[in-house]
């Protein structure tokens, strides 16, 4: 199990005793979640950390799994996306910037050496994170130059330290760095809609890429609806989780 699934199982329990539940008693935290106001999402997480904990206890039962609702996501207009990016620091505009433009995921950008742009094609050696392929794609010139101005603390672009012991740990602090200011920025620009309780997005765009890759016979037809949106703001999807 990888360290970052062990603190996120350990974070998911802890929120449940900041809470008052006793995890001795499974018809407590089972009680509990039916009546706390998260997401079915976020209770699944809670629950298949709780049944881990039940697991190695030796508790001879699991609770089961809650049936998620998929809700509409917000979609900001891509004149939102522009102003929002503009307002960050030049290396995390840099960073959204090639999302916004070629759709890669955020872990993939993270893990985008210098080696890995092509000067003369224009293009940048994506390798593949889970659910996805390895490919090379195009980036337009000046995203090209705000690429190859960053200044080199690693051979990654846009992980500091370029330690692999220290990934998680770094990406994480990135992330929630990230939050933090969008949150400022909204307030800055008096813009109540980036203030809203954003879905999270991860798995409905994952489908739309499988779909665009394996087509819609292998992962369903449910991803389609998401397809018709601007491409701006479906990568900006991912921001968001």
């Amino acid at each position: 199990m990888k360290t970052a699934t062990i603190k996120r199982k350990v974070k998911a329990l802890k929120s449940l005793i900041r809470h008052g539940v006793n995890l001795s008693n499974p018809e407590e935290v089972q009680r509990f979640l039916n009546e706390v106001n998260w997401s079915h999402g976020t209770k699944n997480i809670v629950v298949d950390s709780y049944n881990d904990f039940l697991e190695m206890k030796g508790f001879p039962l699991k609770l089961k799994a809650y049936r998620r609702k998929h809700n509409l996501p917000f979609i900001p207009s891509e004149e939102e996306i522009n102003q929002l990016i503009s307002a960050y620091s030049r290396k995390v505009a840099v960073f959204l910037m090639l999302l916004k433009e070629t759709g890669v995921r955020p872990i993939e950008a993270w893990r985008l050496k210098f080696t890995d742009i092509d000067i003369n094609t224009s293009t940048v050696k994506v390798k593949a994170a889970k659910y996805s392929r390895s490919r090379i794609l195009k980036v337009s010139q000046q995203t090209l130059n705000n690429l190859l101005s960053l200044k080199r603390e690693s051979e990654y672009i846009f992980f500091p330290s370029g330690r692999e012991e220290r990934f998680p740990e770094e990406i994480e602090y990135f992330s929630r760095n990230f939050c933090k200011q969008r949150k400022r920025i909204a307030e800055k620009l008096g813009n109540p809609r980036r203030l809203e309780n954003y879905p999270k997005a991860t798995v409905a765009l994952t489908n739309v890429l499988l779909l665009l890759w394996f087509g819609s016979a292998a992962y369903g037809m449910s991803a389609l609806k998401l397809i018709e949106l601007p491409i701006a703001s479906i990568v900006y999807l991912f921001l968001l989780s």
